[in-house]
């Protein structure tokens, strides 16, 4: 399984692309990478997209390197 207790995950039915994970070797890369990704996502019209990370320390940090280039909010619960 991609996610830890991902035996627990109860699956449902979405319409739509497949989500993508996006894996970079170099940390620099990845900021750079969300926003490609993120971008080309609005060019095609979607509305509303989600970064998932695997912490809630690395989604704040991804929140202050995005919050300046696009309309972001952070949910952590």
């Amino acid at each position: 399984s991609l996610l830890k207790d991902g035996s627990e995950i109860i699956p449902f039915n979405r319409s739509g692309e497949k989500p993508v994970i996006a894996a970079v070797e170099r940390e620099e890369d990845h900021l750079d990478q969300v926003k490609k990704l993120v971008g080309n996502w609005l060019n095609k019209g979607h509305e509303t997209i989600a970064v998932i990370c695997r912490s809630a320390k690395e989604s704040k940090a991804v929140y202050e390197k995005l919050k300046d280039n696009l309309d972001v909010r952070l949910m952590i619960d």
